[in-house]
């Protein structure tokens, strides 16, 4: 549509209503608010409707996207609704906690002993402070790489530091949340990188180590212990309703690759591996491989996060998160796969403390602060007042 209307192919001048799906893509470089704007200039009498099920968790993100669509009143409505309740199907929610083995402990710990150590030094700088989180991180990173052009040379130790920790905390989100084979692939990756921060992290004898007994546990196939739990509630589904429809959510390629390994040997399941067109699967073949989920060959969809909006799927029986994700508005968008015209359930699969357990909890607490201020918007009407 974008195009249609610079080429000059698409007048919006007779249009008098713009309806605008998955609204929350008003932010980020989606064509959405430029679509917006020539509307709001061209049509003779324009109005514009905008939906989402997850805009996000804070006021200014919200009130961006408004913004953005030329939005002037926000509604809420939920599940719990008068208007909403009698079209909604039951959909019913499990946690399924399991505990990392000793093996996988034990390099755990060894990163974090690392991992404290290199954080203390970026505090002992004076760059950060307090407690730190992966996208506090990411922002000093960002900070001081800028910092660094503008001639700050001590901003060169921090931007060192942080790269090196940002490396570990992958390294323990892959250990804790996917499995030893991504993990491996990743210092194989590691190992390869030739950044002075790569190269010095590869030097540490505690890394060497824990490389090492990361080979020693893929040479032995271990498994992460969600993949046995993955099987079993997947089989128990099909057992119990053969014609099932799943879904499973993992958000590497690598983990979706393992899963659909691991569901392939059991019976009565015909899993299939769907990812994006960048990790590596053409148009024509995602078509495909819907079309063969639609028709039953496939019963049981593996997905990466291409799988959350946007396509036509059918209704599921089941979704399974592989693994909990941090951010509401993708939480809420899996969850949405199932529940809408029939019974559903949905599966999170949680590792016993560790960062499993962190970002659920953080898309919970992001979801209930985003009904909240909807709920304001909606009764103090501060759009007004914004615009």
């Amino acid at each position: 549509i974008e195009n249609d209307i610079k080429n000059g192919v698409l007048s919006l001048r007779p249009f008098s209503l713009l309806v605008i799906d998955e609204a929350h893509h008003a932010i980020g470089g989606y064509a959405y608010p430029y679509i917006a704007d020539r509307y709001m200039e061209e049509a003779e009498n324009p109005r514009i409707l905008a939906l989402t099920a997850s805009p996000g968790g804070t006021s200014e993100r919200i009130k961006r996207i408004c913004d953005n669509l030329g939005i002037e009143t926000v509604e809420i409505r939920t599940e719990k609704d008068m208007d909403v309740a009698p079209w909604i199907k039951k959909r019913l929610i499990e946690f399924v906690r399991v505990p990392l083995p000793e093996s996988f402990l034990r390099i755990k710990g060894i990163l974090e002993s690392i991992y404290r150590e290199k954080l203390q030094s970026l505090k002992d700088m004076k760059f950060i402070r307090g407690r730190v989180y992966k996208r506090d991180l990411l922002a000093l990173q960002t900070r001081l790489s800028k910092e660094i052009k503008d001639g700050n040379k001590k901003a060169f130790a921090g931007v060192f530091v942080v790269s090196q920790l940002i490396k570990l905390e992958h390294a323990l989100t892959l250990l804790e949340t996917q499995s030893i084979s991504v993990l491996e692939k990743y210092w194989k990756k590691l190992a390869s990188d030739r950044t002075s921060a790569a190269r010095n992290l590869m030097k540490d004898e505690r890394v060497i180590e824990a490389m090492r007994l990361t080979h020693e546990l893929f040479q032995k196939g271990s498994k992460h212990p969600k993949i046995s739990k993955l099987c079993s509630i997947v089989y128990q589904q099909i057992s119990r309703k053969p014609d099932s429809k799943i879904i499973v959510f993992a958000n590497f390629r690598d983990t979706v690759k393992e899963i659909v390994s691991a569901l392939s040997g059991i019976e009565g399941l015909r899993p299939v591996e769907f990812v994006g067109q960048k990790e590596g699967i053409t148009q024509k073949e995602q078509i495909r491989r819907l079309q063969e989920f639609r028709s039953g060959n496939y019963n049981v969809l593996v997905c990466t996060s291409v799988g959350e909006e946007g396509l036509d799927i059918p209704e599921m029986d089941l979704a399974v998160f592989y693994e909990a994700v941090p951010s509401e508005i993708r939480a809420i968008q899996r969850r949405g796969r199932v529940g809408r015209q029939k019974l559903g359930r949905v599966v999170f699969l949680i590792t016993q403390n560790t960062r499993d357990e962190a970002y659920l909890w953080s898309a919970l607490h992001k979801e209930k602060t985003m009904k909240r201020v909807l709920y304001s918007l909606k009764e103090s009407n501060q759009l007004k007042m914004y615009f």
